[in-house]
């Protein structure tokens, strides 16, 4: 099921002329919202990976239609990066404040961005326990390269 701009309207209670000032498509309407929105929104209260893994997995959850809709379209505007440098930039917030990975480093990233591309892949099918388990796990791998 995909999100639309009637679903935007609905659930702003903007009309769609106020949306397209804003948003040339819903693809913008998509970045926006996870660059000032969900990034706040996952990060808020975390200290630690655990933490935020908890938080990201609990959103996606809780959102599953908008966070498909997201991650079909990062697939969608072939932006790899995009992701890696998100998941790099918070793993480096609360596990390697001392020793940030290096921009050249960020595909060690690519484990944990891989895991939740299949979950997305799988429709979200493994529990919460079961996708917790597996982030915490390639986690665990990467600190355990950097050391």
């Amino acid at each position: 099921m995909k999100y639309t701009i009637t679903d935007l309207e609905r659930q702003s209670q903007k009309g769609r002329s106020v949306i397209y000032y804003h948003f040339q498509c819903m693809e913008d309407f998509y970045f926006e919202l996870f660059e000032k929105y969900i990034i706040a929104e996952v990060t808020k209260g975390c200290s630690s990976y655990e933490e935020l893994v908890v938080s990201v997995v609990d959103f996606i959850l809780s959102n599953k239609i908008l966070c498909q809709n997201l991650a079909n379209l990062s697939n969608i505007l072939n932006k790899p990066d995009y992701l890696l440098n998100k998941f790099a930039s918070c793993f480096n917030k609360f596990e390697l404040p001392d020793n940030k990975l290096k921009p050249s480093q960020y595909h060690l990233m690519g484990g944990i961005v891989h895991t939740i591309q299949t979950w997305f892949e799988k429709d979200l099918k493994l529990t919460k326990v079961e996708m917790v388990d597996q982030l915490l796990e390639q986690g665990d791998l990467l600190r355990n390269y950097l050391k």
